[in-house]
């Protein structure tokens, strides 16, 4: 089976009444009775005043059931429906705004396809909160249970997409609070504390987690942020060639957590992040099927790397394109709120 993750985290909760929800948003999930009005939502566009809320969920859904559906070539029902994520992985940013999935609709007739999915799980005792809707299925997993959700299903057969970079599953972690980097916590010889190194909710709101910071970079990184060493071989196929440092420090102004490098031949560094227990590796990719070992690697400091005035000034460059995309993703959603 085909299965799309939602690269956003999700809220389960209960609203009062209809009228609290701005459906202007692109991802509502609404189920009414007698009793309650349920709410599935970004966690981000959550009704201000609930009854109750469970956040903390992941998600993703069916694109093609393949030979699980009860039927031999996984019958779909017609030709494309809009990506619910609103910034699907594997497509720009810019892309993603009016983007349209050609994966089809699943058939009626199908069966099992659910059955499938959770078994998998139930086994594993991982709890799910299920939802279908006319064109798919959709499974949400609570965050800590994520990864581990993944594998469980990669092991059964089932595949994933859009990302293929190290550690993606893994890769959940929320905005981290304000706090100013240059107030962070020092030990006791006076040096910074990586880990509590914070980025800043009102600047990167926009970037929910790390895949949705991949989504984004992958509109931004080019020839000018790649490493001026491999700049010859950078193509926006190979668009992760060389932005291993720049991303991985921007990565941690806004989650936090720490850089580790793998030493590479020529004596230079691989960076990646690894926050909270979670390790993942966003510029991965440009090593194709090259398996690096991510154990037992020497922390990276920004002050190390940005003593190279080249790479500073990537860095910065990347950071400033970065700002202005959520700057004018924060001044859409204002027009349509005013609206």
């Amino acid at each position: 089976m085909e299965l799309r993750v939602i690269p956003r985290p999700l809220t389960v909760c209960k609203v009062g009444a209809v009228s609290d929800i701005d459906f202007t948003k692109d991802f509502y999930f609404v189920g009414r009775t007698a009793d309650e009005i349920s709410l599935v939502a970004a966690t981000a566009d959550v009704p201000a005043d609930v009854v109750a809320r469970e956040d903390g969920w992941l998600g993703f859904y069916v694109t093609d059931p393949g030979n699980a559906g009860g039927k031999p070539d996984g019958v779909l029902r017609e030709e494309s429906l809009v990506d619910p994520s609103g910034n699907p992985g594997g497509k720009t940013a810019a892309e993603s705004e009016n983007a349209e999935k050609t994966i089809g609709e699943l058939d009626f007739s199908l069966v099992g396809i659910l059955a499938n999915l959770s078994g998998v799980l139930a086994e594993k005792g991982i709890p799910i909160f299920a939802v279908s809707t006319y064109n798919t299925d959709y499974i949400l997993v609570k965050e800590e249970r994520f990864a581990e959700a993944v594998r469980a299903l990669q092991a059964a057969g089932h595949r994933f997409s859009p990302y293929v970079f190290y550690g993606w599953e893994e890769a959940t972690v929320g905005v981290c609070e304000i706090i100013d980097q240059t107030e962070v916590l020092k030990d006791e010889e006076g040096a910074c504390e990586p880990e509590t190194t914070r980025g800043n909710r009102a600047v990167y709101s926009e970037i929910e987690t790390p895949m949705m910071l991949y989504d984004t970079l992958s509109e931004i990184w080019c020839a000018e942020t790649c490493a001026p060493r491999m700049r010859e071989d950078w193509t926006p196929e190979n668009k992760t060639l060389g932005q291993c440092s720049i991303t991985a420090f921007l990565v941690q102004d806004i989650f936090g957590g720490k850089v580790y490098g793998i030493l590479r031949p020529g004596g230079n560094y691989h960076c990646y992040n690894v926050i909270d227990g979670h390790t993942f590796d966003l510029t991965s990719e440009q090593f194709g099927d090259e398996v690096l070992d991510y154990t037992d690697n020497p922390e990276q400091f920004r002050e190390v790397h940005f003593a190279k005035e080249e790479k500073r000034l990537r860095y910065e460059y990347l950071k400033e394109e970065l700002m202005k995309y959520c700057a004018v993703k924060r001044r859409n959603n204002k027009n349509e709120i005013s609206q």
